[in-house]
């Protein structure tokens, strides 16, 4: 089919001008409003990286110094060697375990709301759950890390952790840590101004029935 003039093609048929397509919406979470991608989309990189360099390394060099002690007589210093090599993959899995593999591989900001996803397991998270937002340098390479201290446990527990798409700090607070603390302080003072005209609200009713007895 061949299109003609005015968005037409020669057998009459309609043809959509590429010109006058609308741009797609952006995806929304529910309650939200436009969503972006707040993590670093290298965290799948960097967790599966430095386990395979640490621990390949020591599976490699216990690999290599077995092979040596079927060979050689000076056993009691290879099999020191290979306890060593051991001891340091054993140290490597639990730090690994316990301060890299729990980051979270993708954080969407939906405004209102955070979704965390880590592997397969997906959570919502409102930021007025969050209690407090913190940045450092923590764990293997001094990564430059977020922590959410949530109120209530989720899926992931009551800490969730991730590494920010754009680390603009290397000490304190980076740009996505010091952007999520303000909006949550903002909503914080915003949740309790309505409390406290609620309150104010209720006690002038009640007083204007007391004064109508």
């Amino acid at each position: 089919m061949t299109p003609g003039p005015a968005g037409t093609s020669r057998d009459g048929a309609t043809v959509e001008d590429p010109r006058h397509r609308l741009p797609r919406a952006p995806a929304v979470l529910p309650g939200s409003g436009a969503m972006h991608v707040i993590s670093s989309p290298y965290t799948s990189l960097i967790k599966w990286g430095y386990a395979v360099v640490w621990l390949g390394f020591w599976l490699i060099l216990g690999a290599v110094l077995v092979a040596k002690l079927m060979h050689r007589d000076d056993r009691p210093e290879i099999i020191e060697a290979i306890s060593f090599a051991t001891v340091m993959l054993l140290l490597g899995y639990l730090f690994f375990s316990m301060f890299l593999w729990n980051l979270a591989d993708e954080v969407v900001d939906g405004g209102t709301l955070l979704e965390v996803r880590r592997g397969s397991v997906r959570e919502v998270i409102e930021l007025s759950q969050i209690m407090r937002v913190a940045g450092s340098n923590f764990g293997v390479g001094h990564l430059y890390q977020v922590f959410l201290r949530l109120r209530t446990p989720c899926a992931f527990g009551r800490l969730v952790r991730f590494v920010p798409r754009r680390n603009a700090s290397w000490y304190g607070h980076g740009e996505v840590a010091s952007d999520l603390a303000m909006r949550i302080e903002m909503l914080h003072q915003k949740r309790l101004a309505e409390y406290r005209d609620q309150v104010l609200q209720a006690a002038a009713a009640s007083g204007n029935d007391g004064s109508g007895v």
